[in-house]
């Protein structure tokens, strides 16, 4: 993973879907294996069941290709199309 020691760094939108589309597919891939009753834990102040946890990685792809998708449409339909 790059770092980013300049907090100025501008990262194309295109480069964050493919990382954030990387680590969507990584998580899957750690618990591929696992049961839906292995994924749920006991509800304690301190500990969130994981689906809570996967849950925004996925809504943050989502909306990243969302994203994308509309700049690619404007894009197409710009000044002089």
């Amino acid at each position: 993973m790059e770092r980013l020691a300049d907090k100025r760094f501008t990262l194309p939108p295109e480069r964050l879907a493919e990382m954030v589309a990387e680590a969507h597919e990584r998580t899957l891939g750690c618990i591929a294996d696992l049961h839906d009753a292995q994924l749920e834990v006991p509800l304690l102040e301190v500990v969130n069941p994981f689906r809570w946890g996967a849950r925004p990685l996925r809504v943050l792809l989502r909306r990243v290709r969302a994203a994308l998708a509309r700049r690619a449409a404007a894009a197409d339909h710009g000044p002089g199309r």
